[in-house]
């Protein structure tokens, strides 16, 4: 009974550590160039919807291709983390651990762990967001006359969200590479 105590203590320091990671990484999280793109693109989604041929879609149906989107990178992103938490080698493990990321004062291979997880964050969000939607948008199409300005912001909230989490998937994509081209290397030389 003591050792099951341990390990749902050690689990809620892990919850509060995740979100410090998070709380201490917000200027590198919002103030970046995704997610000023993320915005621009919500906006301009917003303001052009109107003259797109899928305005006339209804939200629930644009927010079930959504949460379709956000299942399938949540998945993406989680398989990322399990991989990167199998690496090979302990030395290639080792050589991520030693090093330091100036902007955050973790180790690279936290940073590897971290990014698709906050990843994986964002897909969760965007099923939030796109529930959100199905129950206060229904039959309603994304583009409404006359529509009020909580519409609307709902609207850039949303699409700027759905922009950013793609985005996020981007990255993790992206690390997928690195991590290929480190263990390449690993292999390469023999470890």
């Amino acid at each position: 009974m003591n050792h099951a105590n341990t390990l749902v203590e050690r689990s809620r320091e892990n919850k509060i550590r995740f979100s410090g990671e998070v709380w201490k990484r917000k200027k590198l999280i919002i103030c970046t160039r995704y997610t000023l793109v993320s915005l621009m693109l919500g906006v301009a989604t917003t303001f052009f919807v109107h003259i797109l041929p899928g305005g006339s879609i209804s939200i629930k149906e644009i927010a079930s291709y959504g949460i379709t989107y956000a299942a399938f990178s949540f998945a993406a992103c989680i398989t990322a983390v399990t991989l990167f938490l199998s690496l090979p080698n302990r030395d290639t493990v080792i050589a991520l651990v030693t090093v330091i990321d100036g902007k955050t004062n973790s180790t690279a291979y936290y940073e590897m762990i971290f990014v698709p997880l906050w990843a994986a964050v964002t897909q969760l969000t965007m099923v939030l967001i796109c529930a959100i939607n199905i129950l206060f948008g229904g039959d309603l199409s994304v583009a409404v006359d006359n529509a009020y300005f909580t519409h609307h912001l709902m609207s850039v909230v949303s699409f700027s969200i759905f922009y950013y989490s793609i985005l996020e998937l981007g990255i993790t994509i992206g690390m997928f590479s690195n991590v290929a081209k480190i263990v390449i290397k690993s292999v390469e030389q023999g470890d």
